[in-house]
């Protein structure tokens, strides 16, 4: 399954009562988060991973994440979402039978209250009977969750313990469930309201049923004040990621001069399995390309998205990759359209298209690479105080180290 394919499946619907007044009027995952809600955040960092297409499950002011996935949509255009809200509480369980008709063959399931910094790639491996869980092995003890106890021999979960039982284990489960809809389904109580976690994962756990992906994950759950103070005083530490921002032409694909049409375009094959490999490697890449054809009157904005759009059909359908965004500036000082005519902010050399990038995109400068053909790349990115790659269409991708 293409990444972009893969359907997220978020739990919304709790009231979040430990939180008190902070919830009163927004759901937890809605919370104020230095301008932007909570689960922002977590829906951002899976974009960027490749994820595309996403549900939420709600319930307790459900109708409030409408203005939020509106949010998603302008800031993340390629997104797919869907929202659906229950009329009543039914449970973890309930929420997800109730939604069976949106649920694709394969899905994860995550807690909305949860940020949480993982390989998807690795939840991803191989194939699953019923249930895949990620599960958080912890360097000393937790008090405050259940933990798990795991049989080394295969990686199964083997028993559940509570938060006040003795015989604990370092190993803390996650919240996030990679699942086989027709399976699970096939374990459910006869009941319309149930908890997964009580009702569900026990008997799996009995029959051997449960698989594993163990990580030591950046983990943070903001059911209680201390941790989502903790969260918002900490920020950048949990969202900040590495990234790689790509020129286009002469870069990425050949170009003999303004490329634009369809029957132009031809990939660099080093290129293409360089981006290929970012993609493997859970890196987000992006695209920063001048496009003074537009300011020139050759080709319009209309057709530079279009191009655009086949260009990344042929880059999923063809190739299996992928990119996170693509940036570009249509200006020139010297047009003689006027409403192009200036020597933006945003045109290479300036540094605006990569700044932009790390700000919108929480990349981290010191993990930042921006890799082109052009002296005026490497200004731009001096500019911008993120690293530089000379690459000349075939020649170069070979020295290019992932080590950011």
């Amino acid at each position: 399954m293409h990444i972009n394919n893969l359907q997220y499946v978020f739990l919304v619907g709790g009231r979040g009562l430990r939180l008190g007044k902070l919830t009163k009027n927004v759901p937890k995952p809605l919370i104020d988060i230095n301008g932007k809600p909570f689960l922002y955040y977590q829906i951002q960092y899976l974009y960027k991973k490749g994820v595309r297409n996403f549900l939420l499950l709600a319930g307790y002011q459900g109708k409030k994440f409408k203005d939020f996935l509106s949010l998603i949509q302008k800031d993340m255009p390629r997104a797919r979402l869907e929202l659906l809200i229950e009329e009543k509480p039914c449970g973890t369980g309930g929420a997800i039978l109730h939604a069976a008709k949106s649920l694709e063959d394969e899905f994860i399931l995550s807690n909305g209250d949860c940020f949480i910094d993982f390989s998807l790639r690795d939840l991803m491996k191989g194939n699953i009977s019923v249930l895949k869980m990620l599960v958080h092995s912890r360097e000393s003890e937790n008090k405050r969750y259940g933990s798990l106890k795991i049989d080394k021999a295969n990686n199964k979960v083997t028993s559940f313990s509570e938060k006040n039982d003795s015989d604990r284990s370092n190993f803390i489960n996650a919240g996030i469930y990679r699942m086989n809809k027709k399976e699970i389904f096939n374990v459910f109580p006869n009941k319309q309201s149930f908890s997964l976690e009580k009702e569900v994962f026990h008997k799996l756990a009995e029959k051997s049923a449960i698989d594993t992906s163990i990580q030591n994950l950046k983990f943070i759950d903001i059911g209680i004040e201390s941790d989502l103070n903790h969260f918002r005083e900490n920020l950048d530490d949990f969202v900040m990621t590495n990234g790689i921002i790509f020129d286009r032409d002469n870069t990425l694909n050949y170009d003999s001069g303004y490329t634009y049409q369809k029957d132009d375009l031809i990939f660099i094959k080093n290129a293409i399995d360089f981006v290929k490999k970012c993609n493997e490697k859970e890196i987000p890449i992006f695209i920063a390309t001048n496009q003074a054809g537009i300011a020139h009157g050759l080709y319009t904005e209309d057709q530079f998205f279009e191009f655009m759009n086949y260009f990344e059909k042929v880059i999923k359908d063809k190739y299996e990759c992928f990119f996170t965004k693509i940036y570009f500036c249509p200006h020139h000082p010297e047009s003689k359209i006027l409403r192009y005519k200036k020597d933006s902010i945003y045109r290479k050399p300036n540094p605006g298209m990569l700044n932009s990038i790390v700000k919108d995109w929480n990349i981290d400068k010191d993990r930042c690479l921006f890799i082109g053909d052009k002296t005026s790349d490497k200004i731009a990115a001096e500019s911008a105080e993120i690293s530089f790659e000379y690459v000349n269409k075939e020649r170069g991708w070979s020295k290019i180290n992932f080590n950011i």
